[in-house]
């Protein structure tokens, strides 16, 4: 039985295409900052068993640069509201690539 109401045009999926590297972006993104959050809570909480700095950073920067590289092809869009959407994760794996140049000088020796 056909639908009625159904468009006869032909579906473009570049908005799902889109929607998903925004996922990935900021699926990266997060998994990157529960670095970052995991060692501050071993360094408060059982800083013997919290690993580097160096470590945390690396670790987390591998993934801050394949979030940034995805979102910057979710920016492929040319709405104005999708630009500024696909912005949040874009600058969210930037600032984590900025970490480890925030911290403070002895940081990691403090323990």
């Amino acid at each position: 039985m056909p639908r009625m109401n159904r468009s006869l045009r032909p579906w473009r999926a570049s908005a799902r295409r889109r929607h998903r590297t925004w996922m990935l972006a900021m699926g990266l993104a997060s998994v990157g900052w529960g670095f970052w959050w995991l060692e501050l809570a071993l360094w408060r909480f059982v800083p013997q068993h919290a690993p580097s700095l160096t470590v945390v950073g690396t670790a987390a920067g591998i993934f801050a640069v394949a979030g940034t590289i995805a979102a910057v092809l979710t920016l492929r869009g040319r709405n104005r509201v999708w630009i500024a959407i696909a912005c949040v994760p874009l600058f969210a794996n930037l600032a984590l690539l900025f970490v480890p140049f925030l911290l403070p000088e002895g940081m990691g020796q403090a323990r």
